[in-house]
């Protein structure tokens, strides 16, 4: 069955770890990636499966160069 809609995972401490919405299975709009303290690590915007645009911080939550 492939995935449809918004997927959310998280972490065992109840931190969000990931979520992104699916459009018959591949991924579909935007995707968000979180450290296990909370902070922003990965933010992407997909068509189709298809990455359009990236952005990426380190745990501290400063930008990625």
């Amino acid at each position: 069955m492939k995935k449809n809609g918004i997927h959310t995972e998280f972490y065992e401490n109840g931190e969000k770890r990931f979520e992104g919405t699916f459009k018959n299975g591949k991924k579909d709009g935007l995707f968000t990636w979180w450290y296990k303290n909370g902070k922003k690590e990965y933010e992407g915007t997909y068509s189709e499966g298809k990455k359009l645009s990236v952005e990426e911080w380190n745990e501290d939550g400063s930008a990625k160069e």
